[in-house]
Order: C-alpha cells, then structure tokens, then sequence
C-alpha cells in the first residue's frame, strides 16, 4: 500500500484538546482529489487515517452528533 502514497515531508501540528496532533498529507493513489491524512497523537500514536479533511481527530470531524468510538482510527457515519 505505502508504494502507491507520496509523502509529503511538511506535516501541519496542531494542540487541540490537551494533546499534541502532527497531520500528515499526503497524496495517494487511490484517492486523488483528497490524498490521504494520517494523523498522529502527541507525535508517537497513529490515531487517524482518512481523506484530507484537516482535522486531528473523528470526533472533531462528525461533532457530536455522532458515536464515534475512543480511539478510532478510521471511522465513518457510513460505517458507524
């Protein structure tokens, strides 16, 4: 999988919520319009993968409408 991603080597750091979140992104195959985000916690966790979208984390994301499960790395209001 990682053969079809393009790094890119300036990753965004954002504190939000008491941690620390480095977002990554990059462009991939697969998903050309939107390339792909990883997300890491306090820089040493992957927390989340996703399309591009510039947030840190799912719950941020969806908001509170949503029961997006702790700890989620990849989520969807599709998938629940």
């Amino acid at each position: 999988m990682w053969s079809h991603v393009t790094f890119n080597l300036r990753p965004h750091v954002v504190f939000q919520d008491e941690h620390w979140y480095v977002i990554c992104e990059d462009e991939c195959d697969w998903e050309p319009e939107h390339g792909l985000q990883t997300v890491f916690t306090d820089g040493r966790t992957l927390t989340r993968i996703s399309s591009y979208d510039g947030h840190p984390t799912h719950r941020s994301a969806y908001g509170r409408g949503y029961e997006v499960p702790e700890g989620a790395v990849y989520w969807s209001p599709s998938v629940g």
